[in-house]
């Protein structure tokens, strides 16, 4: 056979090889001349080296919902009402949730997803509020803004951590024949009670969070009721003992104790020809204490009642004089 034979032979089998197992795209650059048709790879685009382009795919998601969540966390803190509003209830009621189902998206239905991010993104602010509640924090925009954009930060770091410990083959080919439907966690596969168990988990988890919630809330309510309907307070009065006419004159002053715990008090009273005395008392809350002192029998008499280190008076009270 002469070259010229041979080479059309050769480019008439070069479909039938094309068409074969190496799967080459068919529009692509041709083979450099005097390259053995063995020693290639698969390209990217034919599914051979499939792990560069699933890192990327599968880090789109938590990159983009921690970009999110970082601007609205900045839109929040802008005193733009426009801008406020959306982005506040972007970071109660999605942005949380999305970073949280993140990892856990290959394992729930659409369904499971649609249902967890908002509950998720709920549960956040209504943990942190407790927590923060019970610990005498002020809740305001900015504390909401941090606690929102931590936890979806916190979830978005997660799922890149999994995903970059995924493992990955590269330069992997498809197996030939039919692929094996891939099976949901929770199916019957007989490998024992492992799926009953995830059933019971994926079934439990929810309630007793739920639970937790409503617990929680309803603890905060009661606490917030009683706190409301109890007024603390401090009572300072001042009373004449004795005729007003002598030229030394008695007056009874009376503190008494209705805060939420023990107090420590200083009194001053003041009065005419520089008149000036201290007293000082711890009182537990529903005590009293009285004291008689003798006072100049012309001028007004003012009493100043302080607590803890304050500057500025809590409670005063006058006598005028005779």
């Amino acid at each position: 056979m002469s070259g010229a034979h041979r080479r059309a032979g050769a480019r008439r089998r070069w479909p039938t090889v094309a068409a074969g197992g190496l799967r080459w795209p068919t529009r692509g650059p041709r083979r450099p001349a005097g390259t053995s048709g063995g020693s290639r790879q698969p390209s990217a685009a034919a599914g051979g080296v499939r792990w560069p382009v699933g890192a990327v795919r599968g880090a789109r998601w938590p990159v983009g919902v921690a970009l999110a969540a970082l601007l609205a966390a900045g839109a929040v803190l802008l005193p733009v009402p426009v801008l406020r509003v959306p982005a506040g209830l972007g970071l109660v009621l999605a942005l949380p949730g999305l970073g949280a189902v993140g990892p856990l998206r290959p394992r729930l239905s659409t369904m499971e997803r649609v249902a967890l991010v908002p509950l998720l993104s709920i549960a956040v602010p209504v943990l942190g509020g407790i927590g923060f509640y019970a610990a005498g924090a002020r809740l305001t925009a900015p504390v909401w803004a941090v606690l929102t954009t931590v936890v979806t930060l916190a979830g978005c770091g997660t799922h890149l951590a999994l995903v970059a410990r995924a493992p990955r083959t590269v330069g992997a080919q498809r197996p030939a024949g039919p692929v094996p439907a891939r099976r949901r966690p929770g199916d019957a596969d007989g490998d024992g009670p492992r799926p009953a168990a995830q059933r019971v988990l994926r079934a439990v988890v929810p309630a007793v969070l739920t639970i937790a919630l409503l617990g929680g809330a309803g603890a905060v309510a009661l606490r917030a009721a009683r706190a409301g309907s109890v007024q603390h307070y401090t009572a300072l009065s001042i009373t004449p003992v004795g005729s007003a006419e002598a030229l030394d004159r008695s007056v009874r002053i009376t503190v008494s104790c209705n805060e939420s715990g023990p107090t420590g008090y200083t009194l001053r009273v003041t009065g005419a020809d520089g008149y000036a005395t201290r007293r000082s008392a711890r009182l537990a809350p529903g005590d009293s204490r009285t004291w008689q002192l003798s006072v100049p029998g012309a001028g007004r008499i003012t009493a100043q009642l302080y607590t803890g280190d304050r500057h500025t008076p809590y409670r005063s009270v006058f006598l005028a004089g005779g």
